[in-house]
């Protein structure tokens, strides 16, 4: 078994469309304005409403109200606490889906897939990352084979 691992950050998805942290809560707000039909839009509406209490609130914090992953751990503690501004307690029962639903279908919604040939096919910069993966690998190979 091999000993490689390869992690991938969000940017290898970026030329598939897929959002950044610094405009992933843009691209959301835009897909709920522009095609509401396509999301849960009572997930969206609700982490709307609790970013909005957040924001409240933010004036007495560090929490960044546009950094997606700073707002999402606000409010895993919301649900702990069982308290965000004015949010009722169901609202702050459902956050955390509501949240999940939200990152989901902003990715889905977002990357795109080019259809070449009765083939879906993934971006030219994929193929770049497979190359490099790629060549690593043939020069593990090699050096496994000259030892």
């Amino acid at each position: 078994m091999s000993k490689i691992v390869i992690i991938f950050g969000a940017g290898c998805s970026v030329a598939s469309g897929a959002p950044l942290m610094n405009n992933f809560i843009d691209k959301g707000d835009k897909l709920a304005y522009d095609n509401p039909d396509s999301i849960d839009i009572q997930s969206f509406n609700l982490v709307k409403k609790a970013r909005q209490e957040l924001q409240r609130g933010s004036i007495k914090s560090n929490i960044d109200i546009h950094n997606i992953e700073d707002f999402f751990t606000a409010f895993e503690l919301a649900s702990v606490f069982g308290q965000l501004g004015d949010l009722d307690q169901s609202n702050i029962d459902n956050l955390s889906i509501a949240m999940k639903k939200f990152i989901i279908q902003t990715i889905e919604n977002s990357i795109t897939y080019k259809l070449e040939k009765g083939f879906i096919r993934p971006h030219s910069e994929f193929n770049t990352i497979a190359n490099f993966i790629h060549s690593l690998l043939d020069k593990k190979s090699s050096k496994i084979f000259r030892k």
